[in-house]
């Protein structure tokens, strides 16, 4: 028997199963992890990095490397060939436009002390 009809079946409603569409879709983009292909290059430097990982490490060096600065979403007007040539680079642009100017923040405030 089709839903909604005879007797004793209870109706078939389609908003119900939009609801519950929407519902998976949402568990799905917020709790399951998107899986991203990596690039070829990558899985060496990965392999390498792991291998440097084992050796001994003086823990006073290491302790730079785990502050993370707090990040600030921003408006921001490029160049165009400026932002060109930072999306030629391939993925990781914005990252590679902070550290950019990171480097000439960190050149002047050694410039302004010494």
């Amino acid at each position: 028997m089709l839903a909604g009809r005879g007797v004793g079946c209870k109706t078939f409603h389609v908003e119900h199963f939009v609801l519950a569409i929407l519902y998976v879709r949402l568990y799905t983009y917020i709790y399951m992890k998107r899986r991203t292909r990596v690039p070829k290059g990558q899985i060496a430097r990965l392999k390498a990095s792991a291998s440097e990982a084992k050796r001994a490490h003086d823990v006073s060096a290491e302790v730079g490397t785990w502050y993370r600065p707090i990040k600030k979403p921003v408006t921001l007007r490029i160049d165009a060939d400026v932002l060109a040539w930072f999306k030629k680079q391939g993925n990781g642009y914005q990252t590679r436009i902070n550290q950019a100017l990171r480097r000439i923040m960190l050149d002047e405030q050694k410039e302004s002390k010494g």
